[in-house]
Parts: C-alpha cells; structure tokens; sequence
C-alpha cells in the first residue's frame, strides 16, 4: 500500500460495495467477508458475476464456515482466505489473482483484435466482385458471398446447406473422399459453371484446402469468376487475327 502497488477502497457491506464500484472502475478485485448486514458476500458474488465479469472476489471467512466457502467457490468466487488473515498469504494471493486478470484482459484484447480482424476480412469478402464459396468435408455449401449467389442467379440463403455439385454441370460433379482432399494440393483451373434458370458459362476457379491447427482439412475455400466476356473478347481477338493471317496470304500470293 505504502509504494502504491495496491489501492484500496472499503465497504461496510455488500450494497455499499456496489455503491463504490459504480464510480470506481478501476475495480479488478473484491476482498468480502461472507456475512455482512444488508447484503452478505454470497449475494454480493451474484451480482458481481453478473455485472463486472472481469473483477474477482475473494472471499474471506472463518475456517468454521467452510460449507459457505465452498458455496462462494462454486459461484465463481475465485480464491479465499481464512480468518485471522496471514498477510503473506493474502500479498500472495492478491499478486497471483491480479497476475490472472492481466492475463485475462490480454486473452480479451487479443479475442476483440481477432473479431475485429475476421469482421474486416468479412467486409471485404462481402463487398468483392469476385465470387467466394467454403465447402466443408462433404461438399456442403457454409458460406458464400453475394457476388458467389448472384453471379449464378441465387439468393445466399439459397445456397447454405446445399451440395457445391449444384454450381456445376453434371458431367463435372466429382466428388473427393477425404484422404484425396488430404493429398490435394489445391487447383487453379478453367471451367464452366451452371445458374439456377440452367445457361453455362465459363469460369475461371482458384481452390485451396483450409486446415486447422493440427493440419488437418476442415473445408475448401474456392474463389470464382465469370469469365465470359473475357472469352468474347479472346474470341473476338482470334477472329482479328485470322482475317489479318488470310489477308497477309492473300496478299502474299
């Protein structure tokens, strides 16, 4: 207290508590006795949980009152002494309880970058023109992007759930047993993919396995794009070039 590691606030019971709690934010830990006018410790636990997860409470009581200890640890008390308190016991106590928030709030920091990094590739996801389907091991549609559903004519909803071979002609349905899609290497490939009302049109497909800690595949991940007026133009372009090879041999002869 005296190097000011440790602030303390104190409270006659479980109401005036949560009275200070209310303008002290900086709260990550409560020291309770269990019994206390108004409202005991016990109570002061429920409400605690409920309203600020990240705080601790330890519980203090006589060893004579161990059967409501073990009711406190049962709510989520997270430590407790015993009467008349060893100080070394409670630095120790509070060093490693406040050692154990620390490393809560960094687990939390690091949940919330990692959300919020999932959130912007998601945005991006959703907002590229490029089509973007996961399929899980047995072919199920889990995701798709809008620009996936409407370059084939359907709705998002739609497609959840389904068999991907619903994207496909056919005769290019093949499905793959997981012991090939753990040897698969991925595939970058044209193709020709089918809309709901049954017109073809080309595509060009990028797919790559996506796999989880241990390395196992968990789903396919497969981007897509209409390749259809790149085909006309390539087309266009062959017929350019043919009319300029007859006119040179005509010219030649």
């Amino acid at each position: 207290i005296r190097s000011g590691e440790f602030h303390f606030l104190f409270a006659v019971d479980g109401l005036d508590a949560l009275t200070q709690l209310e303008s002290h934010p900086d709260v990550f830990v409560v020291l309770s006795d269990i019994n206390m006018p108004r409202m005991d410790g016990l109570a002061l636990l429920s409400v605690l949980t409920e309203r600020y997860p990240l705080i601790r409470m330890i519980i203090i009581s006589a060893y004579g009152d161990m059967k409501n200890i073990r009711t406190a640890m049962n709510r989520g008390a997270y430590d407790f002494l015993l009467k008349p308190i060893n100080f070394q016991d409670l630095e120790a106590t509070l060093t490693r309880t406040m050692r154990h928030i620390e490393q809560s709030m960094l687990e939390i920091e690091s949940r919330k970058q990692m959300e919020n990094q999932l959130l912007q590739l998601k945005k991006a996801i959703e907002n590229m023109q490029l089509g973007v389907t996961v399929v899980d091991l047995d072919g199920r549609i889990r995701y798709c992007n809008p620009a996936e559903a409407r370059m084939h004519g359907y709705e998002q909803t739609e497609l959840i759930g389904k068999d991907v071979g619903i994207l496909a002609p056919v005769e290019l349905r093949r499905p793959m047993s997981l012991e090939e899609i753990r040897r698969w290497k991925g595939l970058v490939r044209e193709s020709m993919n089918i809309r709901k009302d049954g017109t073809r049109f080309p595509v060009w497909l990028m797919s790559e396995i996506v796999k989880d800690a241990e390395g196992e595949p968990t789903a396919i991940v497969t981007s897509c794009e209409d390749i259809t007026e790149r085909k006309k133009a390539q087309e266009e372009l062959d017929r350019h070039r043919e009319n300029l090879e007859e006119l040179v041999r005509e010219r030649t002869a």
